[in-house]
């Protein structure tokens, strides 16, 4: 009985002075590659004031960098906000990976079923240095529509002498030039 008790205070001394050793080690962190901070982008679009020009859908955007590479689709919701209302100027935020580059072409989509209209020039990406650039669609025209009509087509409006070109799109609002 002595034998088994001094064989097991040796164990106990050993296990005294090792474990905590032990256990020191298995909690040092092991050391990796520090992930890069994606970078963002502000993009701020006004929708057009006419009683339905607004819409409930909640749009989709991207950007492509200059080897065309696209960014991932951001969606265009503000969680207990009813985004995109007519008149209204709303501001969400774009990410891109480090190293992706300055966006030079955006891309946007919204699916459902209402309308959704704002000025060929009311859309906006401010990078986060501040720099500011206005995205282009391809179309001339003065108000562009993103619309569940199976077809693309375009309108000419006459308010008070002034002639307005509207733009419609089926869901897409095609690859658009952003001029910084």
């Amino acid at each position: 009985m002595a034998r088994i008790w001094k064989g097991s205070r040796r164990l106990c001394r050993f296990a005294a002075a090792t474990l905590p050793t032990a256990l020191a080690l298995a909690v040092i962190p092991l050391a990796g590659p520090a992930e890069a901070a994606p970078v963002t982008y502000q993009l701020t679009i006004t929708t057009e004031t006419g009683m339905s020009d607004g819409t409930d859908d909640t749009p989709q955007a991207r950007v492509f960098n200059s080897a065309g590479e696209p960014s991932s689709w951001t969606k265009l919701d503000k969680p207990g906000y009813d985004d995109f209302e007519a008149g209204d100027i709303d501001t969400y935020t774009i990410s891109v990976p480090d190293g992706f580059g300055r966006p030079e072409r955006f891309e946007l989509w919204k699916g459902g079923s209402d309308d959704w209209c704002f000025p060929s020039l009311g859309v906006r990406l401010t990078a986060p240095d501040g720099a500011q650039a206005r995205v282009y669609p391809p179309a001339a025209a003065a108000v562009v529509c993103l619309t569940e009509g199976s077809e693309r087509r375009e309108s000419f409006t006459t308010v008070q002498n002034v002639t307005i070109h509207t733009q419609y799109y089926h869901y897409y609002l095609p690859v658009s030039d952003i001029i910084w």
